[in-house]
């Protein structure tokens, strides 16, 4: 009780209502009504003129579309909506501080041979907007050209009808739906052939005798093997299933998991290591803490934006890499310095520990697997290597898209269906 509420209905429905043939007249107190009604051709015409150019180039611009407002020719018929009015004004007309010579003529939507049908008129100004959008600006310079603008855009618009069934949320978390699952397999293999090699070349190098070089090409591509599916671990964990939600902070989250690893890891080096217990115990607790730390996911039906949403991700994603790394590695990094070990395997100790950090960062946040995905849609030249940066400007500057709590949406959902057809067509 209490809060405004905004009713949209029928007009014929909400008439029945109110006034119905048989029963009781529903009415809503205090409620007024607002009804949406064509434009008005003067009114328009008002509009388009109103930042076309100083004096009177701006009339000469824009008097052949005049004439054709309000009838029923393609023209006339296409430019009735607010939308295709924003396109036609976004295409034609400068921008504050810019000039408007060199900028397309409008007479040339009078062109019926061109344009003769309504639908024609409107994905023409549907195919024209971006580059309009995206042309160079004195004050806001647009770093990717109307082709790369257009280009990623179509991507984007296919990927939301294809994969997420048309919906007009683009969630940056669920870019990796975008990658195939043998994207993961096929980096497996590749780094799994190269640590073959490498490690069956270093095996030649430190004994080149002939019985020595047999054990290394034995050897060297298991150990090759091994290693590259190790390594390849965050990759299969960065694109599982489902895409989990943005981490918001760190929390401590003990599990049961984690502390038998921790027992297990204790008594491993306490009998057949004898190391100290206080030593073990050291290493341990170091491993409990590591898989213990947790992060907390946002809320993004309350997010302030998908920017800030992604920098906090981020953020959250190198904290817990780093604090996992240092859980687990500096017990065992202080016992080889105290052993006197050498140089090599102090930084085996760290190299592993950070390792291990990043594959439970990738488990457990978003940014992992939306930067993999956008590394690898980024080298086939689907988007740019900037995405958020591009997003951003698209909504801040170029009005493409707007912003809506945690996500972004195309500008008008029409918008979003032209550039898929358009991908399809490509």
């Amino acid at each position: 009780m209490g809060h405004p509420v905004v009713l949209s209905s029928r007009v014929g429905e909400y008439r029945e209502v109110l006034y119905p043939h048989f029963g009781v007249p529903a009415r809503l107190a205090g409620a007024a009504g607002i009804e949406l009604r064509p434009l008005d051709a003067e009114d328009v015409a008002a509009y388009l003129r109103r930042d076309a150019g100083a004096g009177g180039y701006a009339a000469d611009r824009w008097g052949p579309v005049a004439a054709q407002l309000g009838t029923a020719t393609p023209l006339g018929e296409a430019l009735r909506t607010p939308l295709m009015l924003f396109l036609a004004r976004a295409i034609y007309n400068p921008r504050p501080g810019e000039s408007p010579h060199g900028l397309p003529n409008p007479g040339e939507l009078c062109d019926t041979s061109r344009f003769s049908t309504r639908v024609a008129v409107e994905r023409h100004l549907f195919s024209a907007f971006i580059a309009a959008a995206n042309r160079s600006h004195p004050r806001y310079p647009c770093p990717w050209t109307p082709q790369q603008a257009q280009r990623t855009f179509v991507f984007l618009a296919r990927y939301l009808h294809r994969v997420h069934n048309a919906t007009p949320d683009l969630a940056w978390w669920k870019l990796r739906r975008a990658v195939r699952r043998s994207i993961p397999a096929m980096v497996t293999q590749a780094m799994c052939l190269f640590l073959s090699v490498v490690f069956t070349a270093i095996g030649f190098i430190i004994a080149p005798d002939a019985d020595n070089g047999i054990l290394a090409l034995i050897v060297g591509p298991i150990l090759g093997v091994f290693a590259g599916i190790v390594l390849a671990v965050p990759g299969w964990l960065a694109f599982d299933e489902e895409p989990r939600r943005p981490a918001s902070g760190m929390r401590w989250a003990p599990n049961w998991p984690g502390a038998a690893l921790a027992v297990a890891t204790t008594v491993l080096l306490v009998a057949p290591a004898r190391l100290p217990l206080a030593s073990a115990a050291t290493v341990g607790l170091g491993v409990c803490i590591a898989f213990g730390l947790g992060v907390t996911s946002a809320d993004t039906a309350v997010a302030v934006g998908p920017v800030a949403l992604w920098s906090r991700d981020r953020r959250v994603f190198w904290t817990l890499t780093l604090g996992v790394a240092a859980s687990a590695g500096l017990g065992p990094w202080i016992l080889l310095v105290l052993s006197g070990a050498d140089a090599a395997g102090q930084a085996a100790v760290l190299a592993g520990a950070l390792w291990l950090g990043l594959t439970i960062a990738f488990t457990r946040t978003a940014w992992g697997s939306f930067s993999a995905a956008k590394f690898h849609l980024a080298s086939r030249h689907r988007i740019p290597r900037n995405l958020m940066a591009f997003l951003a400007d698209a909504h801040q500057h170029r009005g493409v898209l707007r912003q809506v709590g945690a996500v972004y949406q195309f500008r008008h959902i029409d918008l979003q269906r032209h550039l898929a057809r358009a991908g399809d067509d490509g």
